[in-house]
């Protein structure tokens, strides 16, 4: 057999997630295997709050009127 490693980074979109495999091979292939599956915790070093749309918003609004203002004076 010609054994490969695959390595792949998954995030979990809730508390439990599960992991399925299948094998897209001809019904009757049996030759392909799968062996030491790992899964490993990697926990976050740090959250960066991402600004949503209406901060952003606010923001470019806030900026426009900052121009106007200056444009008139």
């Amino acid at each position: 057999m010609n054994w490969q490693r695959f390595s792949v980074e998954y995030v979990a979109d809730a508390v439990s997630s599960g992991f399925f495999f299948w094998n897209l091979d001809p019904e009757g292939d049996n030759v392909n295997g799968l062996d030491n599956v790992v899964v490993e915790a990697v926990l976050p070093t740090a959250v960066v709050p991402v600004p949503g749309a209406l901060s952003l918003l606010l923001g470019g609004v806030g900026l426009l009127a900052g121009f106007a203002a200056r444009r008139r004076g």
